[in-house]
């Protein structure tokens, strides 16, 4: 493979992984706050049922009573929404980490097999200066071999 077409392959796959790093750090991030929208409803419905235990204590009216009731209604139907946002974007969460973890494996794995193509030329290389110092070593003693019959 061409020298330009593996760096634009290795290139490809930094950004990918970027991308895939950004998108998890925004997800983390829209995932804490819709978890802290849940706590916060969540107080909330424990206040207002601490309100109207309180009224039912001192006498509440008819109406008031299922007012406080359908105020709870509606909260506990946002509770429930907002439950089921926070578990879909965790489950999103959970992709999105496998996502990046497959582009760090690709940059990874593009990583070794740079490592391991250095490797071969350098040892390529080193025969290369071996049988030169080889070579030159034989022609040396042939010389001196050849020298020494005369």
């Amino acid at each position: 493979m061409k020298a330009k077409t593996w760096k634009m392959l290795k290139d490809v796959a930094r950004v990918k992984q970027d991308a895939s790093a950004v998108r998890l750090a925004r997800m983390l991030t829209q995932c804490g706050e819709m978890e802290q929208k849940l706590a916060l409803l969540l107080v909330y419905r424990d206040d207002y049922r601490s309100r109207l235990a309180r009224a039912q204590a001192q006498g509440i009216q008819g109406e008031r009573l299922r007012n406080y009731q359908q105020f709870l209604a509606n909260l506990q139907s946002a509770i429930e929404q907002q439950a089921e946002l926070v578990s879909a974007m965790q489950h999103q969460l959970g992709l999105a980490q496998q996502s990046l973890a497959g582009e760090r494996r690709k940059v990874d794995s593009y990583g070794v097999l740079d490592h391991r193509q250095q490797a071969l030329a350098s040892s390529r290389d080193q025969r290369r200066q071996q049988a030169i110092h080889d070579e030159f070593a034989t022609k040396s003693f042939l010389k001196r071999a050849a020298g020494g019959d005369d």
